[in-house]
């Protein structure tokens, strides 16, 4: 969710239900990149979901900002093991 409608880059995402109609600022578009990575990016202010400064750390924050083609904006998406496909 995008706090307020913001389009300000640098604005901090958070988690939030969908509050009764799923507004814009909690919509995005998943794209597929050539080298097999994803952009997401919002519908409602049209920025990018990055990961703030670059930050490696656990718990950095996630904000949108201005597509730049950044290695902090790219996004793998693997699948999560299930009960049937999970080794033992």
């Amino acid at each position: 969710d995008i706090p307020s409608w913001s389009t300000t880059p640098n604005t901090q995402l958070h988690q939030w239900d969908i509050s009764g109609y799923g507004g814009a600022n909690q919509q995005w578009r998943i794209t597929l990149e050539p080298d097999g990575y994803y952009q997401i990016k919002s519908i409602h202010s049209g920025q990018v979901v990055e990961i703030a400064n670059g930050s490696t750390s656990n718990g950095a924050a996630v904000v949108q900002n201005t597509d730049t083609n950044a290695d902090t904006q790219r996004w793998q998406i693997t699948p999560r093991p299930t009960a049937s496909t999970a080794s033992a």
